[in-house]
């Protein structure tokens, strides 16, 4: 047989080769990752099991006592804790075991489909059962291969190299392949939003037809009941129709009301009559953290008006500097609406125990009164933030924060001496708009329980600097590949420094090339895609805003891949355009529609062939 007609078969039944391809990677990983070593697996099996289990259908706070044993059991004869250096052990049988973080309450979805092979095999191993349940996120792992496949038919043609570079490529990062062969409604998320980026893309390129608006709809319909991270298809469907609708010229009516709908919606976003305190944030609802005006003020014309356990504000790097190993004097005007005692601030910090202030109760009454404490502060540098306690009987009021420390001036005055505040805002004139509740509430349900005052200090980079560093890291380590709860790594000392290289170059090439062609791609493609990647990348970022006042979070890449098709046809596009300065190739028959092999195919199949070998040599190293 000639080569030329082993490439054109090749190309013909592409997208069979690759779930192939896809099927043998991911049965690969479904078996060589010990039971329970994904993020929260024993949570997400636990919620299918009890629907296979279970006459009802399970609800917040169901479990299996019997079955979390059995789990516990398995973990432990697989070294859970070793491996992850996560802590889980059987405790007595009176007492419920504690399977890490319980899913049941989440979108039903992808557990019922996780269910179905588990209710033929209700009395065997635990274990088994667990791989069982892999197998359906593999089956959608391969769903989305062949969506990612038609994403690309759909942008380049048929006869395109992105119409398998892109599913190739998704096949090839470790990462994702590890997280789509796991018990984890993450992998139902990423179809299901794969799916909406087809449909969106079939509209935006091709216009409106009946199809395409059921496949719209049925794409969001997936993404609401499978998880939050992939809710984002809901809003942008609307924009993504009325694209759709309006072609050519007739689009700029588009432009111009979502430009007018963005602006509606950001005024009525906010909640006017009231204003919250830039720099201080609570765990608590945005609405117990207020800046009102108040005549008792004894600095300015506002006060901090608190309701709740606790509040907090960071301290900025120079903050820090200024108070390291010094002594400090807190001091702050604090008042009730009624009698009562509350906590002294304390001063938490990253590198050492929390510094407390004094041990003694603050008591307050109805008029403003300055409280005061002195300490040594520790030597050394880290992130550091001052906690505030409140009184769930009544709200409390604050002004004229201050963390004071002398230090010498640097030119002549009062005895030769300065005094810095390391508290930004102190006297609580400065003031953010409030978002209104309805936000509050839908943050809430996205688990984004961030404040307008975190989002500012999200964008704050002498404040939140040191967690956009840390969670860029750890956000790229985990795109490409860390696995097992974060605690495997990719082999070699320089991986991820040489991936971070490729990235950037790869996609530094895509962007000239888009910003070559501006003229000629469609402008609704390139906003659909910016807009999916930059919103989904500010959830991911959001998720961890403000973490580090209790237990610090740094949010992987698991969260961002319901975008990967968009991500990765970005970089794999570059590297495609970096190869194509190689101009080797052969014309193998004399057919004009005939396969051509040009070197950049066989250095794209190479470095995907390694990128999955190197995945699964760094996983099965690590545990065997």
């Amino acid at each position: 047989m000639k080569i030329g007609t082993i490439l054109n078969f090749l190309q013909k039944k592409q997208i069979l080769i690759l779930l192939f391809l896809g099927l043998v990677v991911g049965l690969t990983y479904v078996f060589v990752v010990p039971p329970w070593m994904h993020y929260d697996e024993p949570g997400h099996f636990e919620y299918a099991w009890l629907i296979a289990n279970q006459d009802e259908f399970p609800q917040e706070g169901d479990y299996d006592q019997y079955m979390r044993r059995e789990v516990a059991a398995s973990m432990m004869e697989h070294r859970f804790d070793e491996y992850t250096r996560v802590s889980t052990s059987i405790t007595p049988i009176y007492e419920p075991v504690k399977l890490l973080i319980p899913q049941v309450g989440d979108p039903p979805l992808y557990y019922f489909l996780a269910s179905l092979p588990l209710r033929l095999v209700k009395h065997t191993d635990i274990a088994f059962q667990l791989y069982l349940s892999r197998i359906i996120s593999l089956i959608l792992f391969l769903v989305t291969i062949w969506i990612s496949w038609q994403v690309a038919i759909t942008l380049f043609g048929p006869e395109h190299p992105m119409s398998w570079i892109l599913p190739g490529f998704l096949i090839a990062i470790p990462g994702f392949v590890d997280l789509m062969t796991a018990v984890n409604n993450d992998a139902l998320a990423i179809m299901s939003f794969s799916l909406f980026i087809w449909a969106s893309t079939l509209l935006l390129l091709r216009g409106f037809s009946f199809w395409r608006l059921v496949l719209l709809l049925f794409s969001v319909t997936l993404c609401f009941f499978s998880k939050n991270t992939a809710w984002l298809a809901i809003p942008l469907s609307v924009p993504v129709l009325f694209f759709s609708f309006f072609r050519g010229k007739n689009q700029k009516y588009v432009w111009i009301g979502l430009a007018v709908l963005m602006i509606a919606v950001g005024l009525l976003s906010i909640d006017w009559g009231k204003t919250i305190p830039i720099h201080y944030s609570s765990a608590d609802a945005q609405k117990n953290l207020l800046r009102v005006a108040d005549p008792r003020s004894p600095s300015g014309e506002y006060v901090l008006r608190h309701t709740g356990k606790q509040f907090h504000q960071t301290l900025t790097q120079e903050g820090q500097n200024r108070i390291a190993g010094k002594s400090v004097t807190f001091s702050a005007y604090i008042w009730a609406d009624q009698e009562t005692d509350i906590k002294f601030p304390v001063i938490g910090r990253l590198d050492t125990k929390t510094v407390v202030l004094s041990e003694e109760k603050i008591h307050l009454t109805t008029k403003p009164t300055l409280h005061t404490a002195s300490i040594e502060m520790p030597s050394g540098n880290n992130v550091a933030w001052l906690t505030l306690f409140g009184s769930s009987a009544t709200p409390v009021y604050w002004d004229d924060i201050s963390l004071i420390t002398e230090y010498p001036s640097d030119h002549s005055g009062s005895n030769g001496i300065q005094y810095a505040n390391a508290i930004k805002n102190s006297t609580i004139e400065d003031g953010f708009p409030k978002l209104s509740d309805r936000v509050d509430w839908l943050l809430a349900k996205t688990d984004l329980n961030i404040s307008a005052s975190q989002i500012l200090e999200l964008f704050d980079a002498e404040i939140s600097g040191w967690y956009l560093r840390t969670t860029a890291s750890m956000f790229f380590k985990t795109f490409w590949g860390y696995f097992g709860w974060g605690a495997v790594p990719l082999l070699g000392t320089y991986a991820y420094q040489g991936l971070l290289g490729l990235t950037i170059l790869s996609s530094l090439i895509t962007l000239f090339f888009i910003l070559k062609n501006i003229r000629s791609i469609p402008k609704t493609i390139i906003f659909f895609f910016a807009v999916i990647v930059l919103l989904q990348l500010f959830i991911v970022f959001a998720r961890g805003a403000g973490s580090w006042y209790s237990r610090r979070y740094y949010p992987p890449a698991r969260y961002f891949y319901p975008v990967i098709i968009s991500v990765v046809l970005f970089i794999s596009y570059g590297m495609y355009k970096l190869l194509s300065i190689f101009k080797f190739g052969v014309k193998l028959v004399s057919d004009s529609q005939a396969a051509t092999w040009h070197i950049q195919g066989l250095v794209l199949s190479i470095f995907m062939l390694a990128l999955i070998v190197w995945g699964i040599i760094s996983i099965y190293r690590y545990y065997f």
